[in-house]
């Protein structure tokens, strides 16, 4: 299926081999899955205990490896959670696919269209993949292509993003802006109203800039609302579907929305504005152009773009969220529909994801946003409604050198609600945590693992305990479990967290899928708890910058970040943010305190 053997494969950790079922469970609790599940089924692979059967899991059937090492130096390959995934014979490829919802140490689970034990028997060897689509790969080079073209835009484009010709701006906009915008924009402040502005005056594009918690949504809201009541038509694009959802449920009912893709992907809230809802009842071609060229509003994600109502509108303006995290050549397509473009984003968060290394240093990680990037076309909002002021110094020490403001006076001086009568009963290490001086709102737990022995999975148990005892703290004080994100910068150790945590309903996520959010309270585990050396690898996770200036910003009221401080010193970002918090020492009696008590969950 790949071109590479197994054993090449299992090399490169995206395959599972020789995983085998064990005896299947009672049929009643075959039918509370399905019930549960809406039919889908899990393996659960075992990579050393053979037989070793978790009632409490209710799957069809569960595999295991037929060979595995010690399972202290045993790091799971294949892979990971969220992943979709194959499921193949030795004689017959893909058998079943589906997203893969757990991995630990000792267990995949995967969700499939179909139980599979109806068919095999508990012998059967089965083999997991992970899916490598070549598709988008396919339209970003068929992007370049387009780029390439004899064609008015395509002539265009190529002299702003290859020449980086400057961009032109009216001089002077028109006088229904005016009455527009003292209404719309009045609950906006001084930054994002002039950005609003630049952008309407903008003839080629403009480029917002928007630092964590500045609200860019709001803005471009705002912007999208003039746009239509000047009669010109909107498409909103982003890299996620999350990220144009959130642009679209901000906007009035009032406005003519369509949301372009899979309804499967579609949030809630806008399956009325799905483009399968709305083309329901049209019967011809006629029908459906008509349909699709009354709407004020269009939205899809940049993959989504090569739809064919994009091939054959041209719109006013195309609005890109998220745009520092597409690709350059991914981003192509949707700004080919439109006669000008905004780019809204942070350089300093989240880069595209590129894998290749080679790659990576011939600057496939460079967005279109940090292309065209300069002081003519870039609005800039550094006023910001998320994190008190303590938080505020925290974050410039570490990632924005001064540039972030708090918008007021309530925003600088917000706190955690918290039960101050329960503190009293607490111990010292507790108190500490749920302090809300203004020293404490950013804290760095070190915490020494109790084996020194080196483990080559990316997974810490000891800061999970302290995690799961962090989080147990902050709600036996009241705050709501919603109001509590624990991040981790590796999906191993967020897997670990998420099975500790269960019980607590407390989101667990990765760096990555937290960017857009914030909570009151942020855990963040730096998960790496030993080393050989002191050389840090090229694109390690804990060395990159822009991921941790996403983690330190995700807070509004107190961050903690738990980890050794020994090994993680050699990472410059790491170094800057213990230095940036107040430092302490996790009590060695207390951490065997906590393992004892939590090691087991």
């Amino acid at each position: 299926m790949t071109g590479v053997t197994r054993e090449q494969a299992q090399d490169r950790s995206r395959y599972i081999s020789d995983a085998v079922q064990t005896p299947p469970i009672s049929k009643r609790n075959i039918k509370y899955l399905q019930k549960n599940r809406k039919g889908g089924f899990n393996f659960r692979s075992h990579p050393v205990f053979e037989n070793r059967i978790s009632a409490a899991v209710l799957t069809p059937f569960q595999l295991y490896r037929k060979h595995g090492n010690d399972i202290e130096n045993h790091a799971l390959k294949g892979p990971k959670e969220g992943e979709f995934s194959i499921v193949s014979l030795d004689a017959r490829p893909w058998v079943a696919a589906g997203v893969v919802t757990l991995t630990t140490k000792t267990e995949l689970h995967i969700n499939l269209e179909r139980n599979l034990s109806l068919r095999h028997n508990k012998n059967t060897a089965f083999h997991i993949d992970t899916y490598e689509s070549y598709a988008t790969t396919v339209q970003n080079l068929t992007n370049l292509g387009v780029l390439m073209e004899d064609s008015d835009r395509a002539l265009r484009l190529r002299k702003l993003i290859i020449e980086k010709d400057e961009p032109e701006f009216i001089e002077k906009l028109p006088r229904e802006v005016g009455r527009l915008g003292s209404k719309l924009m009045r609950n906006l402040n001084i930054e994002q109203q002039r950005a609003v502005l630049k952008a309407l005056s903008c003839n080629d594009y403009v480029l917002l800039q928007g630092l964590p918690g500045t609200g860019k949504t709001q803005t471009i809201s705002v912007l999208i609302q003039m746009l239509v009541f000047l009669k010109q038509r909107v498409l909103v694009t982003a890299h996620t579907h999350s990220a144009v959802d959130t642009v679209l449920t901000r906007l009035p009912e009032s406005l003519k929305i369509m949301r372009l893709g899979s309804s499967s992907r579609v949030a809630h809230d806008l399956a009325a504005k799905s483009e399968a809802t709305l083309t329901k009842n049209c019967n011809t071609s006629e029908e459906l152009s008509k349909l699709y060229d009354s709407m004020d509003v269009v939205g899809v994600t940049c993959l989504g773009a090569n739809h064919a109502l994009l091939s054959r509108t041209t719109f006013d303006v195309c609005i890109v969220d998220e745009a520092t995290q597409v690709l350059q050549c991914t981003v192509l397509r949707p700004l080919f529909a439109a006669k000008r473009f905004v780019l809204v984003g942070d350089p300093e968060q989240l880069p595209p994801v590129v894998k290749s290394k080679s790659a990576r240093r011939l600057g496939m990680e460079e967005s279109l946003f940090h292309r065209l990037m300069n002081d003519k076309s870039t609005c800039t909002l550094q006023l910001q409604y998320r994190m008190n002021q303590a938080l505020v110094d925290f974050a410039n020490k570490v990632a924005y050198s001064d540039r972030l403001k708090c918008a007021n006076k309530s925003v600088a001086e917000s706190t955690m609600n918290i039960d101050d009568e329960k503190l009293a009963a607490l111990d010292p290490w507790e108190i500490e945590a749920c302090s809300k001086d203004v020293d404490k709102a950013a804290l760095f737990y070190n915490v020494e693992p109790i084996e020194t022995k080196y483990h080559k999975d990316l997974t810490n148990t000891d800061e999970g305990c302290v995690v799961l005892a962090l989080v147990k703290l902050f709600i036996q004080v009241g705050v709501k479990n919603s109001d509590i994100g624990v991040i981790a910068p590796y999906r191993d150790q967020v897997s670990l967290l998420r099975q500790m945590l269960a019980t607590t309903h407390v989101e667990v996520s990765t760096v990555d899928q937290f960017q857009g959010r914030d909570k009151s309270v942020i855990i963040y585990s730096c998960t790496k708890r030993n080393s050989f050396d002191d050389k840090v690898k090229e694109g390690e996770v804990l060395n990159d910058q822009r991921r941790l200036a996403v983690c330190v910003t995700r807070a509004k009221h107190k961050f903690i970040a738990i980890g050794n401080e020994q090994v993680l010193r050699k990472y410059t970002p790491l170094s800057k943010l213990i230095d940036a918090c107040t430092q302490i020492v996790m009590d060695k009696n207390i951490l065997l305190e906590l393992t004892k008590q939590y090691k087991s969950v």
